[in-house]
């Protein structure tokens, strides 16, 4: 998997640019406080599927899991 970068690192980097590109908003009605939980969980690397940092987790065919509350639970609950 590689190293873990910071999460401040992470956001600085531009790699989770697109949580604010107004998509999640418009799908799903993410608050500003939703996208931040969700680049939260997503500066975590997922145990399950392998989804590093900045990546949603994917089903077993391959399928990209979209919305916050799909990512894998393990994922969601690492601190």
């Amino acid at each position: 998997m590689g190293e873990l970068v910071p999460y401040h690192e992470l956001l600085d980097s531009g790699r989770l640019d697109w949580l604010w590109d107004g998509r999640l908003h418009t799908m799903y009605g993410y608050t500003s406080h939703d996208l931040a939980t969700f680049a939260r969980v997503l500066a975590r690397p997922c145990p399950d599927c392998g989804a590093g940092q900045a990546e949603r987790c994917r089903t077993t065919s391959g399928r990209e899991l979209m919305a916050l509350d799909e990512q894998h639970l393990s994922r969601r609950l690492r601190r």
